[in-house]
């Protein structure tokens, strides 16, 4: 499990090492309560956000996501909204929105590998990840509105910019079953494999994570993780001082510096 981590009800953590790389852990966080398609009461869900905030720069390579059972998660669990104990809905919204940003501002890159039915609070984990492996078959559904709920975690800032406005519209007003195959021609899924190849192709893309400068992918993923467009001069000045620490305090001096000799 996470050093110092919280402890968390129906979610397990652990590291895991890749064999090409075995000096550098990946985090791994599995929804557990596959006997209930791993949909998470809200209590689990602010565990899990807590998890993910405690995870800071050169804790690891990558964080990958996983699930237990067929089904990657089918949502929060429909007690955790039961008119009659919630005392304010708001806290719902808030709930949902903290853990999409803290998938969005984790300093290590974020890997959903997901199977089965993938439907509300399953499709905000995966707008928060960076990157998205599909099992094929795996279907994604945004069935909030057939609940007479607005969709939160700032799904209708994210999905129109992912997928397209048109398609969003589509996938948040009818709550449609969307397979993988349409689901990765769109832009929502990054990867797919069968069933039997889906490990290797996970593996494959953390091992090309791993690779890759994680104070650079830090930096990367502070510049994108606002949900604002900024202006030309902040984006410019943003850009100049992850420059200059990628020089004076990352590793693009031994990086390049091994290319150069």
């Amino acid at each position: 499990v996470f050093m110092d981590s919280p402890e968390t009800t129906h979610i397990e953590a652990r590291r895991l090492s890749l064999d090409s790389t075995p000096g550098e852990p990946i985090r791994e966080l599995t929804l557990a309560r596959p006997k209930k398609r791993n949909a998470l009461p809200v209590e689990t869900i602010r565990s899990f956000t807590r998890l993910l905030e405690s995870i800071v720069p050169g804790d690891g390579s990558a964080v990958v996501i996983r699930a237990q059972g067929e089904d990657f998660c089918l949502g929060a669990d429909i007690t955790s909204l039961d008119p009659e104990s919630l005392e304010d809905p708001a806290a719902v919204a808030r709930v949902v929105q903290n853990l999409v940003m803290s998938l969005r501002e984790c300093p290590l890159p974020v890997v959903a590998g997901v199977q089965g039915r993938v439907y509300g609070l399953g499709v905000h984990i995966c707008l928060g990840a960076d990157l998205v492996v599909a099992e094929e078959g795996t279907s994604f559904a945004v069935p909030e509105a057939d609940l007479g709920l607005p969709v939160a975690g700032f799904v209708t800032s994210l999905l129109p910019q992912l997928i397209g406005e048109r398609r969003a519209r589509h996938w948040l007003f009818t709550g449609a079953d969307i397979g993988t195959e349409a689901a990765a021609e769109a832009g929502f899924v990054t990867m797919s494999a069968t069933e039997a190849a889906f490990e290797e192709t996970l593996h494959g893309l953390l091992s090309q994570l791993d690779a890759s400068s994680s104070a650079a992918l830090a930096a990367l993923k502070s510049q994108l993780a606002s949900l604002e467009h900024p202006g030309r001069d902040q984006a410019a000045a943003v850009e100049q001082a992850a420059m200059r620490s990628a020089y004076e305090e990352g590793d693009a001096v031994d990086r390049i510096g091994r290319l150069l000799n």
